[in-house]
């Protein structure tokens, strides 16, 4: 699985801390950015997580006025952990909640994305 996630530049794999299997070179990696997931760092992106989630109920809201008797979740926590994602990332949402649909079709290729890796992946067992 991990040859198959890893990307590669110029026939030259790209190691990362998700894709190595070099215990020591994983170390050194998770070395440098473990700073960034301490307590007090990760405290201080709690803002930009509250404004995804008032959004998010925001627009459930809205289909509760328009009347609407059942949601669908699924398309709208996706939505919600793209945008929660863009504002920790960027201090912006990538919109998808706004629009209230799939945006560049994204969501469904993240999905084919996952069906596809489910399966060429298990080839390497």
């Amino acid at each position: 699985m991990y040859e198959i996630l890893q990307p590669s530049f110029e026939g030259t794999p790209l190691h990362n801390v998700f894709s190595t299997q070099d215990s020591a070179y994983h170390t050194v990696l998770k070395r440098s950015i473990g700073p960034l997931y301490t307590l007090s760092n990760v405290s201080k992106l709690e803002p930009n997580l509250d404004r995804s989630i008032q959004l998010f109920m925001s627009r459930l809201r809205d289909q509760k006025k328009a009347g609407t008797i059942s949601v669908d979740m699924s398309p709208w926590l996706q939505f919600w952990a793209f945008d929660a994602l863009g504002e920790v990332n960027f201090s912006q949402p990538m919109g998808f909640l706004e629009a209230g649909k799939d945006l560049n079709n994204i969501c469904e290729l993240d999905h084919e994305m996952m069906l596809y890796f489910a399966i060429v992946s298990q080839q390497y067992l």
